[in-house]
């Protein structure tokens, strides 16, 4: 429909955004200075893998707006704590899944890095190291645990914020 011409592409890898991914993006749209932008307020929060699963389960999409953003505030307070409380992984895919991801698609990421690239690798950022520990998806099967990760902190934290 825009021509191939018309499309602008780019593997946002953190080796190419030491400036970070706005100003990555800008620059890959022709603006020049994006500090001049009035960028948003709010962002969306970086939540932990297991707080981002909890918030999974339930239904927010059923949330009138400004409800909905009074959990996600209280959510992003949680995940706040528990990231402050110790170094949560990152990471969702074992190595294993991650190498099944990149061999399904290796045929087409390499014909597009030739083709619009001009190069035979796609991704140049190296993955992540075999050992790198993987965030462990599932809930705290103890109601206990999951008592004092989730509901206890996130129940606080909606009645600091509703003072």
């Amino acid at each position: 429909v825009f021509g191939e011409d018309n499309v602008l592409l780019h593997v946002f890898e953190k080796h190419a955004m030491p400036d970070g991914a706005i100003a990555k993006f800008c620059e890959q749209a022709g603006i020049p200075d994006f500090d001049a932008l009035d960028l948003p307020a709010v962002t969306n929060p970086s939540l932990d893998p297991l707080t981002s699963e909890f918030m999974r389960h339930l239904p927010l999409d059923t949330a009138k707006m400004a409800y909905k953003l009074a959990l996600i505030r209280a959510f992003t307070t949680v995940s706040e704590k528990l990231q402050r409380d110790g170094r949560l992984p990152s990471l969702l895919l074992t190595p294993e899944r991650r190498a099944a991801v990149l061999d399904r698609y290796a045929a087409g990421n390499r014909a597009l890095a030739e083709r619009r690239f001009g190069r035979e690798t796609l991704f140049l950022d190296p993955l992540p190291d075999a050992d790198a520990p993987v965030a462990d998806m599932r809930l705290p099967e103890d109601s206990q645990q999951v008592m004092d990760r989730f509901v206890q902190p996130f129940v606080s934290a909606l009645i600091e914020q509703n003072r």
